[in-house]
């Protein structure tokens, strides 16, 4: 019986393949957490592009309308795919301007999916709450893009859901586009 014990401890031809069996999983979960981890950022960054393209496109004419908010909420699926919009996001559009010496909200649009969520800034005629040293000169408007997305993980489902927000700032470039055309 010792010989054969003294026999089985010197034999190592299957070690290597014991060690593999046994950092595998560990690799495999490094991988797959490599990968999770790279569409997570992927859709940040799309996220932030979106909400600075759809903020850009509004203040770059002289009036905007009803149909060119809706056309650019459109345009969000386009920006941020392979994600899609739905019921997990929503873009918040909001023009912010000096009312009696405070930030209010003049007007305010939702698109591009249907999270249940409102504008972290506030609703329209509220004054607005804006980051510390915000400043809106007299007679200027701001329009401010919010996105919100809640990113389910696709490889990796143990991690759990999270809500991103992304947002944009921008002052409108030929005129102070306080009201939206029909």
């Amino acid at each position: 019986m010792l010989k054969k014990l003294r026999h089985l401890l010197k034999n190592s031809r299957a070690a290597v393949a014991v060690e593999f069996a046994l950092m595998a999983p560990v690799f495999i979960g490094l991988l797959l957490t490599t990968v999770e981890t790279a569409y997570y950022l992927m859709l940040h960054t799309k996220l932030q592009s979106a909400s600075m393209s759809v903020g850009d496109l509004i203040t770059r004419d002289e009036t905007i309308s009803e149909g060119i908010i809706i056309d650019l909420f459109n345009v969000v699926d386009e920006i941020i795919d392979p994600y899609q919009t739905g019921p997990g996001s929503k873009a918040i559009v909001s023009a912010i301007g000096e009312v009696g010496n405070q930030p209010r909200i003049i007007w305010q649009r939702e698109g591009a999916g249907t999270l249940n969520i409102a504008a972290s800034i506030g609703g329209v005629g509220d004054t607005a709450q804006l980051p510390d040293g915000f400043i809106i000169r007299n007679g200027e408007t701001i329009i401010i893009t919010e996105l919100y997305f809640t990113y389910q993980p696709i490889i990796v489902p143990f991690i759990g859901t999270s809500q991103i927000k992304k947002v944009g700032y921008h002052r409108p470039r030929l005129s102070t586009l306080q009201e939206i055309q029909p």
